[in-house]
């Protein structure tokens, strides 16, 4: 199934083996947008997913933005949503990969999934 992109009337969801993922709703960037009000330097995200968070913190002013996202798909797919040459995108799980440190703020959004 993979990764997809629904562009709905009002909003855009995402999709990763056919399970929604995430969206831009209201309600999400009101959430982006009180988490970064705090962020400056060099910055670290933990999943890429539509790139939201990225997209908000380069409306403020920052010097860099590491970006961690394990599902290479969602890499292929969203990563064009936040082309910038502040921006690095890069393939990994983002509980163990620090890229550049130090970081002046960090922010993980990640599912971590329970074993079943």
């Amino acid at each position: 199934m993979g990764v997809e992109i629904k562009i709905q009337k009002n909003s855009i969801e995402l999709f990763v083996d056919g399970t929604f993922w995430m969206s831009n709703y209201p309600e999400e960037i009101d959430d982006i947008k009180r988490v970064i009000k705090t962020a400056k330097g060099n910055c670290l995200v933990g999943g890429l997913g539509l790139g939201l968070i990225v997209q908000e913190l380069l409306k403020i002013e920052i010097d860099h933005i590491d970006v961690v996202e394990i599902n290479p798909e969602v890499i292929k797919v969203c990563s064009e949503r936040v082309l910038n040459e502040k921006v690095k995108v890069l393939e990994g799980d983002a509980k163990k990969v620090f890229p550049n440190p130090p970081y002046d703020w960090v922010y993980y959004d990640i599912w971590i999934l329970p074993s079943l």
